[in-house]
């Protein structure tokens, strides 16, 4: 299974002095959860806005079926300037037998939101939350994900699991205008230089 975890967008934001605030993500740390869950975890990344960590499968065999945490997570990320955030859980990956599963991700802070969701056997793709944490400035997200499936069953390559906090800012007016006028400006000077 994979996990990914975004951040923030590749622009959050243009501040007054005209800098742009890129977030990124402090710290990313995935603890597993011992339990009736058979899974593998491979490696935790951090690269900028963009956390991840990867595991082969996670699978039941347990006669009466599995249901509990996979793992719990924790991320600090910095760099947000809303006073509040979009969150934004996604998950695809691949689930097999004839039995739909299902999951639940937890949010334990900065806000509480709990939120299970369905599996299709085969291919699946789900939103799971579509909510708003508080993150100006710095936001620290502890969560869980959790896992209900048959016995045989297996949650499979690839899958992913996306967290993002925030959105691209709208460009103002202003903005949309001298990026224009640049760029008329940079074909006038092209033209001319064919014509010479």
């Amino acid at each position: 299974m994979k996990l990914f975890f975004a951040v923030g967008s590749l622009l959050m934001a243009t501040v007054a002095s005209g800098a742009v605030i890129f977030p990124s993500i402090d710290s990313f740390v995935i603890t597993p959860v011992g339990g009736v869950f058979s899974s593998v975890v491979l490696n935790t990344t951090v690269v900028g806005n963009v956390a991840s960590v990867t595991s082969s499968s996670v699978s039941c065999a347990n006669v009466a079926g599995c249901t509990g945490n996979v793992l719990t997570f924790v991320l600090t990320a910095s760099g947000l300037t809303l006073p509040t955030s979009p969150i934004l859980v996604t998950m695809d990956g691949t689930l097999s037998g004839a039995t739909p599963g299902g999951g639940n991700i937890t949010i334990t802070s900065p806000v509480a939101v709990s939120q299970n969701f369905g599996i299709s056997t085969g291919a699946f793709n789900v939103t799971i939350i579509n909510s708003v944490v508080p993150s100006s400035g710095s936001v620290t997200i502890n969560g869980s994900f959790g896992l209900t499936l048959a016995n045989g069953q297996t949650l499979t390559l690839p899958s992913s699991l996306g967290v993002q906090v925030g959105a691209a800012a709208v460009p103002e007016p202003g903005t949309i205008a001298m990026l224009g006028v640049g760029l008329i400006g940079v074909a006038a000077v092209l033209r001319r230089r064919r014509a010479a």
